[in-house]
């Protein structure tokens, strides 16, 4: 089955432009509430209009089974925090997060995804976010699952005029993860962010697709992450940024830095900008590489060992998008995590 298709093939040599995935049939048991789509038919109905998902299995999948969903309207200022933890018992979750920020609001969100063993789990994740007019919205997405979590997560974006939306992304841990987000920057001066983090190591696999589609004038949308793997680990980055007619004086960048610590991962990285209209500016940007060893000798110069100096040299790379994070507690430890994952070798 496909997955994570991109929308204008290129490099076709990497090998990176599709996934192949499968799944068996799935019947989760009850986990969290589950609100009543139709609450959401606003939302709904504006979606008919962008595809979003890994592919359209994984998303009916969530459509017809869901075991945990949260439809919120914000007509107020919000902060947020959701948390789903797996584990033996609660080994599958399909939960779909239905965000409608109305006029002029501010909100934030934290969705929180652990597991409280390690044991095999399989989560299939769908967000959804509707930015009205001047609203903005700051979404934090931290995983930190285990090694034998399979994980599929969608994203989708709409924004109207002049709204704003932050999506702030944490990865550190997964099994097997393929993640997806589709956006439609539709008002005129409005804006899309995405400031991702992830960490991979031993043979953990990770396929990302984020594609951004800029209708309105003057809009924006500026893509960064930053990535560091290890062990036998295996990555594909592929992004889009595609200004379509109308989205003049548009601004947009994507850009993708990943450290490798070890000759034996793999990594692959596909940036496109796509262009149907004049008078814009975009940028793109991808760079893999070992950890400069002059670098390392400065730092150890100052009385640092050289996995000391490593260590700073990787939480340069994520720390920025972590200390982002509203969420003290939740902070300490996820760059508690990180500090873990770099002393195993």
């Amino acid at each position: 089955m496909l997955a994570n298709v991109i929308s204008s093939p290129t490099f076709r040599y990497l090998k990176g432009n599709k996934a192949d995935i499968e799944f068996e049939d799935i019947t989760p048991k009850p986990y969290a509430n589950v609100d009543d789509n139709s609450k959401a038919e606003e939302l709904n109905k504006e979606f008919k209009n962008l595809e979003i998902g890994v592919n359209k299995e994984l998303v009916q999948l969530n459509n017809e089974k869901a075991n945990a969903r949260y439809i919120i309207k914000v007509d107020k200022d919000t902060d947020k925090t959701i948390k789903y933890e797996l584990s033996a018992k609660n080994d599958v979750l399909l939960d779909d997060i239905k965000i409608q920020a109305e006029k002029n609001t501010k909100s934030s969100f934290i969705i929180d995804y652990s597991n409280k063993e390690n044991e095999k789990t399989f989560r299939n994740s769908v967000l959804y976010v509707y930015a009205k007019e001047n609203a903005n919205v700051d979404i934090f997405l931290v995983s930190r699952q285990n090694d034998n979590a399979k994980i599929y997560q969608s994203v989708g974006v709409i924004t109207k005029e002049n709204a704003n939306v932050n999506l702030y992304q944490v990865e550190l841990g997964m099994g097997d993860k393929l993640f997806s987000c589709q956006a439609n920057v539709d008002g005129n001066k409005s804006v899309f962010n995405i400031d991702g983090a992830y960490f991979l190591e031993k043979k953990q696999t990770f396929d990302m697709l984020y594609n951004v589609n800029l209708f309105g004038a003057q809009s924006e949308s500026q893509i960064t992450v930053n990535g560091v793997q290890k062990d036998e680990s295996r990555k594909v980055f592929k992004g889009t940024l595609d200004f379509k007619r109308g989205a003049r004086a548009s601004k947009g960048s994507e850009s993708e830095y990943v450290t490798l610590l070890d000759k034996t991962v793999r990594s692959k990285s596909l940036p496109i900008i796509l262009c149907s209209e004049e008078n814009i500016t975009g940028n793109h940007a991808a760079s893999a590489g070992q950890i400069d060893e002059d670098m390392l000798f400065y730092i150890m110069s100052r009385g640092f060992s050289r996995d000391e100096a490593t260590s700073l040299i990787v939480e340069a790379r994520l720390v920025p998008v972590i200390d982002k994070l509203p969420d003290t507690k939740l902070r300490d430890t996820l760059l508690e995590n990180l500090k873990e994952k770099m002393t195993r070798r």
